[in-house]
């Protein structure tokens, strides 16, 4: 898939989410009327809008996540940025999934308070970091992409 496919994969997904007061099909339970919340949406956001450009700085990139990453690709090149971006694909399926206490929460939505809206943020922008890692240097994305996590957004 290239890069701008991706992109507007994503861009759309985000739109979509951004437009509903609160995803489709969550529970009641699943309260986006918060400040976190609605930081968390800005922030994942922000940076489906800037994937290509993203940067130490940006939400949740420190320059030691960037370090450890280099490190990853140049111990083990793509198969160690593969499993990198595994990593951060099971923990924000999980966090979505079984919420902040490992019972289910927020029914598969995301941003829900109580289920830690903004460590969802980073693991999302930390995830579509290593993404834009590997496409920069060529790798092939063997886990599924994050237009795949539409299914968390109702």
């Amino acid at each position: 898939m290239k890069k701008s496919e991706l992109r507007n994969i994503i861009r759309e997904s985000i739109k979509e989410l951004m437009n509903e007061q609160g995803p489709q099909g969550c529970p009641a339970s699943c309260n986006h009327a918060n400040q976190n919340s609605f930081n968390c949406f800005q922030a994942l956001n922000n940076t489906y809008m800037n994937f290509g450009n993203m940067a130490v700085g940006d939400f949740g990139i420190t320059q030691n996540f960037h370090n450890n990453m280099m490190n990853a690709f140049n111990n083990n090149g793509c198969t160690g940025l593969g499993n990198r971006l595994a990593q951060k694909q099971n923990q924000l399926i999980s966090l979505i999934v079984n919420g902040n206490t490992g019972s289910p929460g927020s029914g598969g939505c995301t941003c829900c308070q109580g289920d830690n809206p903004m460590h969802q943020a980073q693991i999302g922008t930390r995830y579509m970091y290593i993404v834009q890692l590997m496409q920069d240097n060529g790798c092939p994305i063997r886990v599924s992409p994050p237009s795949d996590f539409t299914q968390f957004y109702g």
